[in-house]
């Protein structure tokens, strides 16, 4: 035997070796799941490429596509993720069906780019294809909360409305998809700032016979409840309080026993107290921060926030002698994290401050500082406190020492452009 056919023989050996590696599609993606895991990424390439060779039916093609366009995804390779989807929805052999869910995946694709326009329209394809069944309702509602993402909003409410009509024989898994188009309704009203639009959504779903089991009552009342509860705290951050006393006592009538009442009257009180105490009005200020303190229901974090709230208003206006009561009671709470230690230590160290009594001040606030479970962002809050404590010391190496210190915690975004530029640090 010459070399030439002895190469060519070789060459055929390997050949047959590496197709004999691989007798199914599966085998294939088993391999290319395994060189994912060592992060071989073109080993996982190459073996998907050679099972889809093995594919002999449209189930085992539209398989191995699938796990090859997620393979690209993974790899943000958006271009080849598609074309690959796109090969199945090309496949003339390829049901209506399989061709609807490869839409699907399609618009999920785009969805990750943030392309919401044109993943509303990979919908609209798959809807097109396949108009019954999960598959349809499931467009549905993701169109819808595509059309969203576009402030589209009439538009998402017709496609989650759409829902309700789609002939599904899966009746348990049709009732989960209807129960989500109705909060998808909400959500779209609540987006428009249409939140007793929203409630009503809610409620009517509520009133229907597919949802009377004890789970979708529950799951539709606490969604009503965290709407709400936005439209609370919204009314409160542009202080429309009459607005939010409204809301609040639809809520207390329709849902007396929402853990968020006591939270939310507490807000109210406190956001009320800090506008009348900014137009001087200290009487009507100091009367809402001690009606706070009469909530029924308030736990003892909220009534720490009351008290913070209500000794940092008596400082303001120098009532030393009610601040520190305000603070006592403060202190005389259970703290059952470094947080609420925090909280606590932070205003005794402000306390002592105020009376020039800097070294007590700093020591608490070194303490504070070495809290297990403290989050960074309160460390380096700690350290720039003790450097204003030392900055009023005039002590100013210490003070920039303790500077630098808050600037060096990791994660702890500390700044203080106060004392930076009187420290005589450049950015």
């Amino acid at each position: 035997m010459n070399i030439k056919t002895t190469c060519l023989a070789v060459t055929s050996f390997v050949c047959a070796a590496l197709w004999a590696a691989f007798e199914t599609p599966q085998q294939a993606i088993d391999a290319s799941r395994k060189a994912i895991q060592s992060k071989n990424y073109a080993e996982a390439h190459k073996n998907l490429t050679e099972g889809y060779k093995l594919a002999v039916n449209p189930t085992e093609r539209i398989l191995v596509l699938n796990q090859h366009a997620n393979l690209y995804a993974m790899q943000r390779d958006w271009k080849n993720a598609e074309k690959m989807i796109m090969m199945i929805i090309n496949d003339k052999t390829a049901v209506p069906a399989q061709k609807a869910s490869a839409w699907l995946t399609i618009a999920r694709f785009r969805e990750n780019q943030r392309k919401f326009e044109d993943a509303v329209e990979a919908y609209q394809a798959s809807l097109e294809l396949h108009k019954e069944g999960n598959q349809a309702q499931e467009a549905l509602n993701k169109c819808g909360l595509a059309l969203i993402r576009l402030k589209d909003y009439t538009a998402a409410i017709e496609c989650f409305k759409q829902v309700f009509s789609i002939p599904n024989k899966d009746l348990k898994r049709s009732n989960t998809m209807k129960l989500a188009a109705y909060n998808n309704i909400a959500t779209a009203y609540i987006a428009m700032k249409q939140y007793q639009n929203a409630i009503k959504t809610l409620d009517d779903a509520a009133k229907l016979p597919d949802f009377k089991d004890e789970k979708s009552q529950k799951a539709i009342q606490d969604t009503i409840v965290r709407i709400y509860d936005s439209q609370i705290s919204e009314a409160i951050r542009f202080k429309r309080f009459d607005d939010a006393e409204a809301s609040l006592n639809l809520l207390k009538k329709n849902y007396p026993a929402s853990n968020i009442i006591a939270k939310k009257e507490i807000a109210i009180l406190t956001g009320r107290a800090a506008l009348a105490a900014r137009k001087r009005d200290y009487a009507a200020a100091e009367s809402y921060y001690k009606k706070a303190l009469t909530v029924k229901g308030t736990e003892a974090n909220q009534l720490r926030s009351v008290y913070n709230d209500m000794a940092n208003f008596y400082f303001r206006f120098n009532k030393m002698a009610e601040a520190e009561k305000a603070m006592q009671a403060m202190i005389a709470l259970p703290c059952k994290t470094a947080e609420e230690q925090y909280q606590t230590n932070f205003l005794r160290s402000r306390f002592l401050s105020l009376n020039k009594n800097f070294d007590e001040a700093i020591k608490i606030m070194e303490e504070t500082a070495k809290l297990k479970g403290l989050t960074p962002a309160r460390v380096a809050s700690c350290y720039g406190n003790i450097c204003s404590l030392y900055f009023n010391k005039n002590d100013y190496e210490r003070a920039r020492e303790y500077y630098k210190k808050a600037k060096s915690v990791p994660n702890g975004n500390w700044k203080y452009e106060y004392l930076r530029k009187k420290l005589g640090f450049q950015e």
